[in-house]
């Protein structure tokens, strides 16, 4: 028997259910709202996927040697949610130019707390804190809708596996998502070529910004400690 809020991974009607950093926070949890990875690892992941969705969407661009230029965009994008608007505020209120790894770096402290205050606005996650022999405080998220987890891991193994026609957000989801572990068993499951021809295309999918922001992202774990014992 399948679990509650389990989709068919070949199914893409889950793709694009979550704004990127959003959906990234959810595969980083398990049914029982722990982390799956070691937080600081998973903090640099959604420090990179904030800057990413802000490339995605035209805000910044990042130069051939990293420097985040953000752009004039007229006014705030319609329907942004407050947490794509605060990261927008930032980069926009930023006096002097910064690399992508640097943004990266600044957004990676808090990425967590505020991608969950952001879904709780939207009713899907709270957090619960108990405390263990009444002693020592533990927080978890607590998905309120059961499907959101097994939707996000469909549209993650759909993006990185099979999906023909992937937009930059399929993309960096994909490029992301495997930093975080390992590969889920549908993908290890193809040969090697054709594991090959699915990083290309996930490559391929991202503009030059996204990608960049990706290989920030990919730099920040290796040159941290917790990047040997992912």
């Amino acid at each position: 028997m399948s679990r509650p809020g389990r989709y068919e991974p070949r199914d893409a009607s889950a793709r694009g259910h979550l704004p990127l950093p959003e959906a990234l926070f959810v595969l980083g949890h398990d049914e029982a709202g722990r982390t799956r990875y070691h937080p600081r690892l998973l903090d640099v992941v959604l420090g990179g996927a904030l800057l990413a969705e802000a490339a995605i969407g035209g805000a910044v661009t990042v130069a051939d040697g990293g420097t985040v230029k953000v752009a004039d965009l007229g006014g705030p994008p319609p329907d942004a949610r407050a947490l794509h608007l605060a990261v927008l505020d930032t980069l926009a209120g930023e006096p002097r130019p910064h690399t992508a790894a640097e943004w990266v770096g600044q957004f990676a402290p808090d990425a967590a707390v505020r991608i969950l205050e952001s879904l709780e606005r939207t009713g899907l996650c709270r957090r619960v804190t108990a405390r263990r022999l009444g002693l020592f405080r533990t927080d978890r998220v607590q998905f309120v809708d059961p499907s959101v987890l097994g939707r996000t891991e469909a549209w993650f193994t759909h993006a990185l596996t099979w999906a023909q026609d992937l937009a930059p957000t399929d993309a960096v989801l994909a490029a992301l998502g495997r930093e975080l572990g390992p590969a889920p068993p549908a993908y290890e499951d193809l040969a090697a070529e054709e594991r090959a021809a699915r990083r290309r295309a996930v490559d391929e999918a991202m503009d030059d910004s996204a990608r960049r922001v990706v290989a920030a992202t990919r730099a920040a774990i290796a040159a941290s400690a917790f990047g040997a014992y992912r």
